[in-house]
C-alpha cells in the first residue's frame, strides 16, 4: 500500500473515530497516555503506526532509553456476558459481610502461609500501590510479599517496595544489584527466598480481592496434598472497569493446550515447585505456563474455586512480545507431550495452539451406523464416504433387513468397507450399537447418527487426534444444524426442557466471532458426549461393558456411557475443530417405546448428577448472559430407590403455602410407603430445600408452564419431545391445582396416566375457566381437596367426575413436649400470603374495632410473602396504625411450628380459601381455630363446638369472635379438644395415607386395565 493510500485510510479512520463516541473517548485517553509517557516523539511515532496499520506501540521508545512492550489499557470494551458477569461477581463480593468473613477466617484449623511474589518490571507506579493495597487489604493475613527487582531502568516501584518494607515486617524486596534478569530467573530467586506453604505469582497492576487468600486457604484446608489451585478472573483498568470475564471449568488438559487457561491466580504447593525442578529460562515469558504443565506432568492434584478472586489488569502487547509468547508458548507445549509420549505436532491458529498427531500408519476405524430410516441413511451415507478424507475407515449398518438389502442394491461396489448387520427385533439402539461393536474390524469405533452429514472433510482426524491423547476414554465432534448454530457443543450435566444434559453455548452460530475467553470454538474435557456422534477406542468401548441395553435401551445411552468412561478415570471430550452437520428430518420421527431411562440415570448417578464441575453455573450464566438459572435438578445424596411404583408430583411453585405444601406431604406419604416420589415445579422456591431434606428429588423446569396462557384447542399434543420422555417415565403423574393445567390440556387423551388434584377456589376459576378443558379423557382422573373445591370446580366443569381426596398433616404435636408456650398476652396467627383473597385487611379493621383494654391483651402475627404489592402496602400501613400487630415475612416450616407454640389463636379470614393448611396444622396442635364462612375447613367446623366461623364480609362479626376469645382464653379447653378431635378425624396423616395410596393404587391398575 503506497503512503498516499496509507493517509487516506487514515483519515477515513479519523472521521469514523470523531462521530462515534465511544470510539473517540477511548483514542483520546490512548492519546493522552502515550503522550504522557513517551512526549511528543513517541506520540507522533503512534500516530505513524496507526497509520501504516502497524502495532501502535512498535518502536515507541520510552524517556529512558528501554523499548516499550506494552500500555496500560485505557477504555473497556464490550463482550458478551460482561454485564452478567459484573453481577455475578458483585453477588459473590456482596456474598459475605466483611465481619462474617472475618469470623470465618478465623474458624480456620490449618495456619497455611502464603508467599505472594510480585515482579517490579516497569509498571505504572499508581497501579502498583493498588496491587500492594489488595495484598493489605486481605481478610486472610497470614502471608509474605516477596517483590523481586527485575532490574527495569524505572526505579519507582522499587523505590515504592523500599517503603512498604519499613512499614510492614511480612514485604521483602529481593534485588540484585540492579541487575536485569527475564521472569524464570525471577521466579526462581523467590521461591529460594519463600517461606510460605504455597506460593502466588503476581504482576504489578494487577489485584487480589480482598477475600482471595481466604478462599484459598478455605480450600487447602478441605482438600489434601493440592498442589495447584485456580480461581475465575476478570479484567480491570485504571477506573476501575471490570470487563473480560473468565469463568472456567475443572482442570482440563486439553484447554491447556489452547492457553494457560489457570490464569493469574495460581497458587502453588511450594514443595510441589521444587520437586519439579526450577523454572526453565528457555521459556521467558512462558515460564510460568511451562511450569504449569510441568506440575500436571508428575500427577499434581489440581482444584478450580469457582469465585473471581483476580483482577488482571489490561494490557495492550506489542506484536513483538506477542510472537514470542506465540513461539515460547509452542515450545512449552511440544515439550509437554512429549513427556507424555504423545508425538504431535502443534500449530497456531487464530490466536489458540493446535495439536496433530504424528501417524506412521493410518489405523482402520469402523463407523457404526443404527438406522431404519430408508431416506435418511441414502442420503448421509454418499456424501460420508465422499466427503471423509481419513483413507481407512469401514461403515457398520445395523438396520432391519428389507432396508439392508436396499443398502446393499445402492451401494455397490464398496466390498469389505461396508458391513450390514440385519436387526429385526423391537427398537433398542444400544443393543443395535452393540451390535454393530462386536462385529466391527476397528482400532477405532465412531458411533454415528444416520442423519449426521460430513461439515469438514478432516473431521475423523481431528476426533482421533484428541482420542489418543493421553487419558481421553471418548470424544465427540462438534454437531451444527443447516444454519450453523450448535446443536451439539460439549455436553453440561443439567436439568433443561425435561432432559438431563443439555449442549453448552446452545444455538449459538459457530461461524461467529466470540471475544471470550472460553468459547464454542475451543475443544476440552466435558461431562457428556454427544447422542448424534460419540468415538472410542474398541478396548475401552469393552472394558467400560459397551452400552446399557437393559436401562437406557433408546434414551440417555450417550450420558450413561459418558459416566461410565468418567468412572474409569478416563475422560470425555469435545473436538471443537471436528465438525458435522445434523440434518433435521422432514419425515414424522418414528416412535420411541416407553422407557424408565431418566429414573435410571438419577438413581444410579445422583451423586455426579449435583454439579458439572467442567461447565459451571457461572460459565453457563456468563455464556448465555443470563445471571439467574432457571432449571435445575436437586439430588437427595441417599437416594431410597421406592419399588411400589414412579410418581411425579407437579406443583406450580415451590413456595411454603397451601398446595406446595401439600404436595410436599403428599410426597413424604409416598416415600414413607415404598413408592419413589420426585417432585416438581417450574420455578424454585424455598419448598425445595426441605423436599430435598426429606430424600426427595426435585425437578425445577421452567418449560412445566409452556401452554399456560393457551386454551385447549390451542395447544400441541406434547409440551416438549424432553418434558414427553420425563413424563413417560412415570407410573403416575399427580397435577396439584388448576395453574397447571397446561399439563392435563397437552397430554388429554395420551397414555400417560394423570391425577389432577384441584384445591382451587372460585378466584382461579374467574382467571382460568375458559382454558380448562371441556371434556377429560380417560388417563385423566380428577381429586378434589375438599367439599368446598368441589363445589367451585363444579359450578365451572359440571361434567367432571370428581371425588374428594383430603390432604393431611403430620402429627407434630406427639413429639412436642410443651404444645402451648405461656405468654402475657394472647397471640392471634395469620400465615397466608398477602393478597386479596386472603383478606388480610378485614382482620386488621376489625382488631382496630376492639375496645383498648382488650386489644392490649392481645397481640397478631400475619406471616407470608407477598403476592400483591399494592394490597401489602395497604396492609402494612394499616398495621403500623395498630400497636399489637406485627408483619413478618416467610419463615422456615421448623420456626413457624416454633411460632404455633406460642400462638393461641389462628384465624383466617379469606374470601376464598378451598382447605388453608394452617388450620389443619391449628386444629392438630389444639389451637382455637377462626375461620370465614368461604373457607374450605369452615365446612367441618360447627360454629363455638370445635372452632368458630364468621362472615368473610362483616369484620363487626369478626371482631366479636375475637374479643370472645381474648376474654374466654383459659376456659376453652373444650373447643381446643374438640378441633384436635376434627383433625384426627378428617386430616390426620393416617387417614392421609391410607386414602392417598387407595387413589394411587386404583389409578395405576386402571390406566393399565384401559391400556390394555
Amino acid at each position: 500500500m503506497n503512503k498516499t493510500n496509507q493517509f487516506y485510510y487514515f483519515i477515513i479512520d479519523v472521521f469514523k473515530i470523531f462521530f462515534n463516541v465511544n470510539k473517540r473517548k477511548l483514542a483520546f485517553r490512548k492519546a493522552y497516555t502515550i503522550f504522557k509517557e513517551f512526549g511528543w516523539k513517541g506520540f507522533v511515532k503512534a500516530i505513524k503506526n496507526k497509520a501504516s496499520k502497524r502495532q501502535l506501540l512498535d518502536g515507541v521508545v520510552a524517556k529512558e532509553g528501554e523499548e516499550m512492550e506494552e500500555l496500560p489499557y485505557r477504555g473497556s470494551v464490550f463482550i458478551p456476558g460482561d454485564n452478567t458477569g459484573r453481577k455475578l461477581f458483585r453477588q459473590q463480593q456482596e456474598e459475605c459481610s466483611e465481619a462474617i468473613l472475618g469470623q470465618m477466617t478465623e474458624e480456620l484449623e490449618k495456619n497455611i502461609y502464603f508467599s505472594i511474589v510480585l515482579l517490579l518490571g516497569r509498571a505504572e507506579i499508581n497501579m502498583l500501590k493498588r496491587s500492594i493495597k489488595s495484598i493489605h487489604s486481605q481478610f486472610y493475613s497470614r502471608w509474605e510479599l516477596l517483590a523481586v527487582d527485575m532490574g527495569a531502568k524505572d526505579r519507582r516501584g522499587v523505590n515504592l517496595l523500599g517503603g512498604e518494607v519499613e512499614k510492614d515486617s511480612r514485604i521483602h524486596l529481593l534485588e540484585l544489584s540492579g541487575q536485569k534478569i527475564e521472569e524464570a530467573e525471577a521466579y526462581n530467586l523467590a521461591l529460594s527466598k519463600a517461606s510460605g506453604d504455597y506460593v502466588i505469582f503476581m504482576h504489578p497492576g494487577d489485584q487480589l480481592t480482598p477475600d482471595a487468600l481466604y478462599w484459598a486457604a478455605k480450600s487447602l484446608e478441605d482438600g489434601e496434598n493440592i498442589d495447584l489451585l485456580f480461581s475465575d478472573e476478570c479484567h480491570v483498568d485504571e477506573r476501575d472497569n471490570y470487563f473480560n470475564f473468565f469463568f472456567k471449568p475443572a482442570w482440563s488438559p486439553l484447554l491447556m493446550i489452547r492457553s494457560s487457561y489457570p490464569g493469574n491466580l495460581c497458587v502453588f504447593r511450594k514443595a510441589a515447585l521444587e520437586e519439579c525442578g526450577e523454572f526453565d529460562k528457555g521459556f521467558d515469558n512462558c515460564a510460568l505456563y511451562e511450569m504449569t504443565l510441568r506440575l500436571s506432568n508428575c500427577g499434581g492434584k489440581v482444584r478450580h474455586i469457582e469465585r473471581i478472586l483476580y483482577l488482571t489488569y489490561a494490557m495492550e502487547k506489542t506484536e513483538k512480545v506477542r510472537q514470542r509468547e506465540k513461539s515460547n508458548r509452542v515450545k512449552a507445549l511440544f515439550q509437554y507431550m512429549w513427556r507424555m509420549n504423545y508425538t504431535a505436532s502443534v500449530y497456531e491458529r487464530d490466536g489458540h495452539d493446535f495439536i496433530s498427531k504424528w501417524r506412521s500408519e493410518t489405523p482402520l476405524v469402523s463407523v457404526i451406523i443404527a438406522t431404519d430410516h430408508t431416506t435418511a441413511i441414502l442420503g448421509s451415507l454418499p456424501q460420508l464416504l465422499r466427503d471423509t478424507a481419513y483413507p481407512n475407515f469401514e461403515i457398520v449398518i445395523i438396520a432391519n433387513s428389507e432396508l439392508s438389502e436396499d443398502i446393499r442394491e445402492a451401494m455397490p461396489g464398496l466390498g469389505e468397507r461396508l458391513i450390514l448387520l440385519p436387526y429385526d427385533e423391537p427398537l433398542n439402539t444400544s443393543r443395535k450399537y452393540n451390535f454393530g461393536a462386536a462385529a466391527a474390524k476397528g482400532e477405532y469405533l465412531v458411533f454415528l447418527s444416520d442423519d449426521m452429514y460430513v461439515a469438514q472433510r478432516d473431521w475423523l482426524n481431528h476426533l482421533l487426534d484428541i482420542l489418543d491423547f493421553p487419558d481421553v476414554g471418548a470424544a465427540s465432534p462438534a454437531v451444527i444444524d443447516s444454519e450453523g448454530s450448535a446443536v451439539y457443543m460439549g455436553g453440561r450435566i443439567g436439568q433443561h426442557g425435561g432432559e438431563l444434559y443439555n449442549t453448552t453455548f446452545p444455538s449459538q452460530s459457530f461461524y461467529s466471532n466470540d471475544d471470550r475467553a472460553l468459547t464454542l470454538h475451543i475443544s476440552r474435557e466435558v461431562s457428556v458426549l454427544s447422542k448424534y456422534c460419540f468415538s472410542v477406542r474398541k478396548e475401552v468401548f469393552f472394558q467400560v461393558g459397551g452400552l446399557n441395553e437393559q436401562d437406557t435401551p433408546n434414551r440417555y445411552f450417550e450420558l450413561d456411557f459418558s459416566l461410565r468412561i468418567q468412572d474409569e478415570n478416563l475422560r470425555c471430550a469435545f473436538v471443537s475443530t471436528s465438525i458435522l452437520f445434523n440434518k433435521v428430518r422432514s419425515e414424522v420421527e418414528y416412535s420411541i417405546p416407553r422407557d424408565r431411562a431418566y429414573l435410571y440415570i438419577i438413581k444410579q448417578w445422583h451423586t455426579v448428577l449435583e454439579r458439572d464441575s467442567l461447565f459451571t453455573d457461572s460459565m453457563l450464566k456468563y455464556s448465555t448472559d443470563c445471571d439467574k438459572l432457571p432449571n435445575s435438578l436437586l439430588l437427595p445424596k441417599n437416594i431410597l430407590k421406592g419399588e411400589k411404583g414412579n410418581i411425579l408430583l407437579v406443583s406450580h411453585e415451590l413456595s411454603r403455602t397451601g398446595s406446595p405444601q401439600v404436595v410436599f406431604e403428599a410426597a413424604k406419604v409416598l416415600k414413607d410407603q415404598g413408592y419413589f416420589p420426585v417432585v416438581a415445579s417450574p420455578e424454585d422456591g424455598p419448598l425445595s430445600r426441605d423436599i430435598l431434606a426429606e430424600g426427595i428429588p426435585v425437578i425445577v423446569d421452567q418449560d412445566l408452564s409452556k401452554y399456560r396462557a393457551y386454551r385447549p384447542n390451542e395447544v400441541p399434543k406434547s409440551i416438549t419431545p424432553g418434558i414427553d420422555d420425563l413424563l413417560r417415565n412415570f407410573d403416575l403423574v399427580l397435577v396439584a391445582s388448576i395453574v397447571s393445567h397446561n399439563l392435563i390440556n397437552c397430554y388429554n387423551g395420551s397414555d400417560i396416566p394423570f391425577l389432577w388434584w384441584i384445591h382451587d377456589g372460585g378466584t382461579g376459576y374467574s382467571f382460568l375457566e375458559n382454558y380448562l378443558s371441556r371434556h377429560l379423557k380417560s388417563n385423566i382422573s380428577v381429586y378434589c381437596g375438599g367439599r368446598y373445591a368441589q363445589e367451585m370446580l363444579e359450578k365451572c366443569r359440571p361434567q367432571y367426575y370428581t371425588e374428594v381426596l383430603l390432604y393431611g398433616v403430620k402429627d407434630w404435636a406427639v413429639d412436642m413436649k410443651e404444645i402451648t408456650a405461656r405468654r402475657k398476652k394472647v397471640l392471634f396467627l395469620f400465615p397466608a400470603t398477602f393478597e386479596i383473597r386472603k383478606n388480610q385487611l378485614l382482620l386488621l379493621e376489625a382488631i382496630s374495632m376492639l375496645p383498648e383494654p382488650v386489644a392490649q391483651k392481645a397481640d397478631f402475627l400475619l406471616i407470608g410473602k407477598v403476592g400483591d404489592e399494592l394490597y401489602y402496602r395497604s396492609v402494612d400501613n394499616k398495621a403500623k396504625e395498630l400497636p399489637n400487630v406485627k408483619i413478618s415475612g416467610p419463615v422456615p416450616y421448623d420456626k413457624l411450628m416454633d411460632i404455633y407454640r406460642e400462638t393461641a389463636c389462628v384465624v383466617v379470614p379469606s374470601i376464598d380459601d378451598p382447605m388453608p393448611v394452617v388450620l389443619a396444622e391449628a386444629m392438630m396442635m389444639s389451637k382455637i381455630v377462626l375461620c370465614s364462612d368461604m373457607t374450605g375447613t369452615a365446612r367441618y367446623i360447627e360454629d363455638g363446638v370445635n372452632g368458630f366461623l364468621f362472615s368473610s364480609k362483616n369484620a363487626s362479626e369478626l371482631k366479636e369472635k375475637l374479643e370472645y376469645v381474648i376474654g374466654n382464653f383459659d376456659t376453652m379447653d373444650d373447643v381446643r379438644k374438640a378441633g384436635r378431635k376434627t383433625y384426627e378425624q378428617y386430616f390426620s396423616q393416617e387417614i392421609f395415607t391410607e386414602n392417598l395410596v387407595s387413589v394411587v393404587e386404583k389409578n395405576i391398575v386402571r390406566f393399565t386395565e384401559d391400556s390394555k
